[in-house]
């Protein structure tokens, strides 16, 4: 499983049925409100036990949070950039 199947997964499994059983990889989870605070500190959790990385307090922004396109190249360009967690 790549990482945008692995989001895509993990926000549906956490949504119980909100988002159907699929979601566009542009759909703006912001605007929707399933990507509020609480929600992306589930996903960050999740994507630094998974791969794991770490996130900066400068990497928790909406533009890296708004779509699951936007956050798997973000997790992505991380994991290239070798920012794994200590």
């Amino acid at each position: 499983m790549d990482v945008q199947q692995d989001i895509c997964h993990y926000i549906l499994s956490q949504t119980a049925g909100k988002l159907g059983e699929s979601v566009d990889v542009d759909y703006d989870l912001i605007e929707s409100g399933i990507m509020d605070s609480l929600f992306m500190m589930g996903v960050i959790t999740h994507l630094e036990q998974r791969y794991q990385m770490q996130f900066g307090l400068h990497d928790i922004v909406p533009r890296n949070f708004r779509t699951i396109r936007t956050l798997s190249d973000f997790v992505a360009r991380a994991l290239a950039d070798n920012r794994v967690a200590i």
